[in-house]
């Protein structure tokens, strides 16, 4: 059941998405949220947990809609992925101008830069933590002795 009611919503996304492309050439996040949660409101049996749910499947479904490496025709180039240009907005990759593809790829680069900084403070944690976990102690014997960490 929960199955058939997540299917329904979806593809009550794809379709407000569909139209906001066709209007706008863009996807205005939430302007589809807002006419997702319309419809859900008038169709309780397919949403249960509320709006929330509603905004969390439209985040779902646009970040599943971007391009991945392998993907397309030509290794990444897929027509009606899409890309980020600022927050909550979006365009089909076929319909990118300069301006649009510029945006994508400072946000992709602001992503990147994210992600290397996690792992490097996940990197020094790790070489914090390592040479003195030694046979017979756990992580968490390291963290209280050591680096102030209380159960």
């Amino acid at each position: 059941m929960a199955t058939r009611r997540r299917t329904k919503l979806f593809k009550q996304i794809d379709q407000e998405v569909q139209a906001e492309i066709t209007a706008h050439r863009q996807v205005d996040q939430a302007a589809v949220a807002q006419r997702v949660w319309t419809w859900a409101k008038a169709n309780p049996e397919d949403v249960l947990d509320g709006q929330q749910e509603v905004l969390e499947a439209v985040r779902t479904y646009v970040e599943n809609r971007r391009p991945r490496v392998g993907t397309g025709q030509l290794g990444f180039f897929d027509t009606d992925a899409l890309m980020p240009v600022t927050e909550g907005v979006c365009v089909p990759m076929g319909k990118l101008t300069n301006v649009e593809f510029d945006a994508w790829w400072q946000i992709e680069t602001q992503e990147h830069l994210t992600h290397v900084r996690t792992y490097a403070t996940k990197g020094v944690y790790y070489s914090e933590r390592r040479p003195l976990l030694v046979d017979g102690l756990t992580l968490e014997d390291i963290e209280v002795a050591h680096f102030g960490w209380r159960p």
